[in-house]
């Protein structure tokens, strides 16, 4: 959505995680246009707004205003969701989110600690996902990555997320092979009988059956 925005050269200036909301599909959606302008307009914009802990503090005057700033507050997003708390907590030292990040030398400082640490194979993908938000929030609006730059390298990351090991692979391929020579169904139950420890006719090998077994690697 923000890539879409940016495309057509229009700032939402309030990027938060109260404004996103999912639909009955769990699809997120962004919301509150209220604070969006066109950008690239020759006469001065409008001046700075957004909320606290999510606006960029390098968007203080109005000639600053630049698809930078949702990035800026897109990477709190991204931390919220890493860390489990709030952009802004003052009952937590330092109480903004984005200074939390800085003084955490470990990635298990920093995660959600009511949930344990993810296994071994996507500690490295969560490593990288913290370090592409903490290039989002950057004062430095140059190290700051374009909204496309984060759609690629979020969908990469979620992609390192899903391997097929190869013996899952070969039961794919031979169920494809089965259906399309129209063989007996014996040989095909064989084959799930050896994954799941029971026999399964062949209406019900399905691709969830498959990929219930699946592993993740990084």
């Amino acid at each position: 959505a923000v890539q879409f925005l940016h495309e057509a050269v229009v700032i939402h200036r309030d990027i938060k995680s109260s404004n996103i909301l999912f639909d009955s599909h769990w699809n997120a959606k962004l919301a509150d246009f209220g604070l969006a302008v066109k950008g690239g307009l020759s006469e001065p914009g409008p001046a700075p707004a957004g909320t606290i802990g999510y606006i960029d503090p390098c968007y203080t005057t109005p000639d600053k205003l630049s698809t930078k700033n949702d990035i800026f507050s897109f990477g709190v997003v991204l931390l919220e969701i890493i860390s489990g708390r709030k952009a802004i907590d003052v009952c937590k030292t330092p109480a903004s989110i984005v200074e939390r990040v800085k003084t955490s030398d470990e990635l298990k400082e920093f995660c959600d600690t009511r949930m344990p640490l993810p296994p071994n194979y996507m500690v490295g993908s969560v490593t990288r996902l913290l370090s592409f938000a903490a290039r989002c929030v950057s004062l430095n609006e140059e190290e700051r990555p374009w909204a496309g730059e984060v759609v690629m390298g979020m969908e990469m990351e979620l992609n390192c997320f899903f391997r097929v090991p190869a013996w899952r692979l070969c039961v794919l391929k031979g169920v494809v092979w089965f259906r399309n020579r129209k063989r007996r169904k014996k040989p095909f139950v064989s084959i799930i009988s050896v994954s799941s420890g029971k026999k399964k006719s062949s209406m019900t090998m399905t691709i969830k059956d498959v990929l219930a077994d699946l592993t993740f690697h990084s």
